[in-house]
C-alpha cells in the first residue's frame, strides 16, 4: 500500500490552498492473479482573482486506476486495465491581462475596477461567469504469449476518450464587449499494436510488430460580441459558430534489432513504415448575429501520406563504467490542416545525430552523462497567431527549424549523506525561411528583411530563437541526510531551476518576453530507516518570483475603440498571461507511507 498526501498554501490572492491525496494498493485474487488500485484527488484554489464576480476561478480533480493481472498458464500473461479522470474549475486556464493600450478601451474599463495591467498583475473583474470541465478515460488489454525459445508475442488493444466543455467570457472586463464564447471537444481513439520480440539474451536480438491508431477530434465553438452596442435580446452584434471534425487513420509497421560484435560493440538498426490517412471537416456559420464574426465556411479536405522513418546507432563500452554511443534518426510527424482555410500542412520530417557518453566514475560516487545534439525539422509544423475579429491560429510549415545544442547530466557522492544531482543544457535554435507569420502589434514596417512587418500584414521571422525554448536551461538539487534518533534519519534538501530569457510567440513581440528567472524551492524533514514512513515540510518558489505560464496577444483588440476614437490594436494592442502552480510561493508539508 502506499499513500501521498501533501498541504500547501500559496501566495495566490484568496486562500491559496491546495491539497492532493494519492493511494494505491495492491493485493492478489487468486494463485495466479492480482489487483492494483489507485486513486487521487487534488484541489487548488484560484491562481488569480476576479474582483466583480463570487465565482470559483480553482480547479478540483479526482480518479483512479484499475489494474488485473492474470496468469492463466506459465505462458500466457493478461493484464486487463482501465482508469477514469474527473477535473472541474478553470485553473491555470484563466487569463488576465499582463499589458493593456494606454488610453485604450480595455485599459480604461480595467481602471475603472481598480486593476492595472503588468507582468504581474493576477487581477481581473468580468461581467460573466466561467467553467471548465472535462472527463478522461480509457481501457487497455494486453496480453503476453511466451511462443517458444525465449521469443515473446504481445498484443496490445487500447481504447480513449476525453470530453471537455468550456466557457469564458473573451474580453476579461465588466463591459458587454465579447462575451460569449462556448465550446467544447470531444475525441476518442482506438488503437492496436501486435509485436514479436526475441530473447533479449541472444547475440541479435529484435522486435517488430504492426500498429493502427483510429482517432476522431470534434470540437465546437460559439462566439458572440455585442462589442457594447444595444442588441435585441437572443441576438449578437457579432457571432459565429465552428463546428468542426478531423479524423485520422495510421497504419505501421516496424522493426529494430541490436546485434552485439564483439562483448563491447553493438550495432543498433530499426524503421517504421506508416501511411496515414488523415480529414478536416470544417464547417462555420453565424448563427443569431446582427453581422457575421467569421467568414461562412463549409469545406472537407483529406489527405493520405506514406513515409519511412529509421534509426541506425551503435554503442561502445569504452570502459567497464564508460560508454560511447551514437546515433542517426529520421522521424515523421503526419501532415495536417490548417483549421479556418483547409490549407495542407506538409508533414514534419526531424533528422537528428547524437553523440554521448555515459559514465559510472570514482567507485560509482558520480555518474556523469554528456550528449552531443544537432536536429534538422524540415517542414517544421507551426502556430502562429493572427490578430483580427475573424481571427484566430494559423499552420504553417517553416522551411526549416534547426536545434543544436548540449546536455549534462550528473548525480554525485559528495560525501557521507551529501548528494548532489542536476542537469544543464544548451539549445540553439533557429528557424529558417519561416516567412508568412502575421506581424504582431505595433510591430515596426518595412519592405524587406526579418522582423519586420511588410505591407501584407506579415513579418519573417528566418534566425529567431524557437518560441518558448530558452538557450540556456539547468536544474540542480543537493540533500544532505543523517541518521538523527533511533529509526529515524533527517535530511534537508534545496533545488534551483534556472532558465534564461524566451519569447512565446515566433515574432519576438516584447509582450510576450519571459525574462530570464532561478526559481529556488527548500525542505527538510525525516523518513524511517526503511523509508516506509516520510514527513516532509517544503517551500517553492522561494522567492515568490511571479513567472506566467503563457502570454498572448488579445486577438479581437482590432475592434476595442477606446475614448480617443482609436483601436486598442494602433495603439499598441491588449495581451494576456496567466499562472500556474509554479507561479508563486507555496509553503506546505507532504507525507509519504508505505507498507
Amino acid at each position: 500500500m502506499l499513500v501521498h498526501a501533501e498541504y500547501g498554501n500559496t501566495t495566490a490572492p484568496g486562500s491559496g490552498n491546495v491539497a492532493s491525496l494519492q493511494a494505491a494498493v495492491n493485493f492478489p485474487v487468486s494463485a495466479n492473479s492480482a489487483l492494483r488500485l489507485s486513486t487521487f484527488f487534488t484541489r487548488q484554489d484560484a491562481f488569480v482573482k476576479d474582483l466583480a464576480q463570487d465565482q470559483n476561478l480553482g480547479n478540483t480533480s479526482y480518479g483512479g486506476r484499475v489494474k488485473y493481472l492474470w496468469e492463466p498458464t506459465e505462458a500466457v500473461r493478461l493484464t486487463l486495465a482501465g482508469d477514469y479522470q474527473h477535473s472541474k474549475g478553470r485553473g491555470d486556464g484563466v487569463f488576465v491581462h499582463s499589458y493593456t493600450a494606454p488610453g485604450g478601451l480595455i485599459a480604461t474599463i480595467n481602471a475603472a475596477n481598480g486593476i492595472t495591467a503588468s507582468p504581474t498583475n493576477n487581477l481581473l473583474a468580468t461581467d460573466g461567469l466561467g467553467y471548465l470541465v472535462s472527463k478522461v478515460y480509457g481501457g487497455q488489454l494486453k496480453a503476453e504469449v511466451d511462443v517458444g525459445g525465449g521469443f515473446t508475442l504481445t498484443n496490445i488493444l487500447a481504447y480513449r476518450k476525453f470530453r471537455q466543455r468550456m466557457a469564458s467570457p473573451i474580453d476579461i472586463t465588466t463591459a458587454d464587449i465579447f462575451n460569449n464564447n462556448e465550446g467544447g471537444y470531444d475525441y476518442r481513439q482506438t488503437t492496436e499494436e501486435i509485436r514479436l520480440s526475441s530473447p533479449a539474451t541472444s547475440r541479435f536480438s529484435f522486435q517488430l510488430g504492426l500498429f493502427y491508431l483510429n482517432l476522431r477530434a470534434k470540437q465546437y465553438l460559439l462566439q458572440g460580441a455585442n462589442l457594447g452596442l444595444p442588441v435585441p435580446p437572443g441576438l449578437s452584434f457579432a457571432g459565429g459558430f465552428l463546428d468542426q471534425t478531423a479524423r485520422t487513420k495510421s497504419y505501421a509497421g516496424f522493426f529494430e534489432g541490436q546485434f552485439e560484435i564483439s562483448d563491447a560493440v553493438r550495432l543498433t538498426a530499426g524503421g517504421r513504415y506508416t501511411h496515414d490517412v488523415i480529414s478536416l471537416r470544417d464547417k462555420i456559420t453565424n448563427p443569431s448575429a446582427v453581422i457575421p464574426l467569421y467568414p461562412n465556411i463549409d469545406f472537407d479536405v483529406s489527405t493520405k501520406q506514406n513515409n519511412f522513418s529509421y534509426r541506425f546507432g551503435v554503442d561502445y563500452d569504452v570502459a567497464p563504467d564508460v560508454l560511447a554511443y551514437a546515433t542517426y534518426s529520421r522521424g515523421y510527424k503526419g501532415p495536417t490542416f490548417d483549421q479556418l482555410s483547409g490549407a495542407r500542412v506538409a508533414p514534419e520530417i526531424p533528422k537528428s545525430i547524437e553523440v554521448g557518453l555515459k559514465s559510472t566514475l570514482f567507485d560509482r560516487r558520480l555518474r556523469l552523462n554528456i550528449a552531443l545534439f544537432d536536429t534538422k525539422y524540415d517542414g517544421f509544423q507551426t502556430l502562429a497567431q493572427a490578430p483580427g475579429l475573424s481571427a484566430g491560429f494559423v499552420t504553417l510549415n517553416a522551411g526549416q527549424l534547426k536545434t543544436r545544442g548540449v546536455e549534462v547530466e550528473y548525480n554525485a557522492l559528495l560525501a557521507e549523506g551529501l548528494k548532489l544531482s542536476g542537469g544543464v543544457t544548451y539549445n540553439n535554435t533557429e528557424y529558417k525561411n519561416l516567412k508568412n507569420v502575421p506581424c504582431y502589434y505595433g510591430q515596426p514596417t518595412g519592405t524587406s528583411g526579418t522582423n519586420v512587418c511588410r505591407p501584407n500584414g506579415t513579418t519573417d521571422v528566418s534566425g529567431n530563437q524557437l518560441a518558448n525554448a530558452p538557450r540556456w536551461s539547468m536544474n540542480s538539487t543537493v540533500r544532505y541526510e543523517r541518521p538523527v534518533s533511533g529509526d529515524w534519519v533527517g535530511f534537508v534538501q534545496g533545488d534551483v531551476y534556472y532558465r534564461t530569457s524566451a519569447y512565446f510567440t515566433q515574432t519576438r513581440d516584447q509582450q510576450t518576453r519571459i525574462n530570464g528567472n532561478a526559481i529556488i524551492g527548500l525542505s527538510f524533514g525525516a523518513h524511517t530507516a526503511d523509508d516506509r514512513l516520510t514527513i516532509t515540510a517544503f517551500v517553492r518558489n522561494l522567492f515568490d518570483k511571479r513567472v506566467p505560464t503563457y502570454a498572448i496577444a488579445d486577438p479581437v483588440a482590432t475592434v476595442y475603440t477606446g475614448p480617443a476614437g482609436v483601436t486598442d490594436a494602433a495603439l499598441g494592442g491588449d495581451y494576456w498571461h496567466n499562472f500556474g502552480p509554479n507561479s508563486y510561493r507555496t509553503i506546505g508539508v507532504t507525507l509519504n507511507y508505505r507498507m
